[in-house]
């Protein structure tokens, strides 16, 4: 899990520096040993998130955390189902040097588990958030104390709910299917 978590935010760090190498228009292969390049990029990547946990303290970096955790579950399958049909595709891997069939098999049951998991994950992520949200739309403080807001409030939270969830599945199945 060490060296795992290492590889991760070592690839998370560089990918970051190239992005905002590029947002900032630097030259790469001007640039490649500017130490000051480096700390300046690796900086900006890493500020909003520290400010949010030096401000918001602990607790808030947490779920700060399980946030991005959630991201990155929701978006792994539109990495994972191009990757598979990719390198399971005699027309762009060729026949040399296409995946073998056991292989593709075992990677496509591997990513359905984990994209299973992914969506238990988010599904109970998103049932606590709803909870948050319906009890701060019922506390006394909010605009939407009275009775015929909360209904409206808790129907259009629903059908934002299950517009999003529907989108997510289409895509999901659009990426499989094509």
């Amino acid at each position: 899990l060490l060296c795992s978590g290492h590889c991760a935010t070592v690839t998370g760090t560089y990918a970051s520096q190239l992005v905002v190498e590029g947002f900032l228009g630097f030259e790469r292969d001007e640039m490649r040993n500017s130490w000051v390049t480096n700390m300046f990029t690796r900086t900006a990547a890493i500020i909003p998130a520290l400010l949010i946990c030096l401000i918001a303290g602990e607790h808030v970096a947490d779920r700060l955390v399980v946030g991005t955790q959630l991201v990155i579950a929701a978006q792994l399958p539109f990495a994972v189902i191009p990757l598979l049909r990719f390198v399971g595709s005699d027309e762009i891997m060729g026949l040399t040097f296409r995946t073998p069939k056991a292989m593709l098999i075992t990677g496509w049951i591997i990513s359905f588990a984990s994209m299973a998991a992914s969506i238990y994950l988010i599904s109970q992520s998103l049932r606590e958030i709803v909870l948050i949200l319906v009890e701060w739309l019922w506390s006394s403080q909010t605009l939407l104390a009275s009775s015929s807001s909360q209904g409206v409030a808790m129907v259009a939270l629903c059908i934002f709910g299950a517009a999003f969830v529907g989108g997510y599945f289409y895509l999901l199945w659009y990426l499989i299917r094509s």
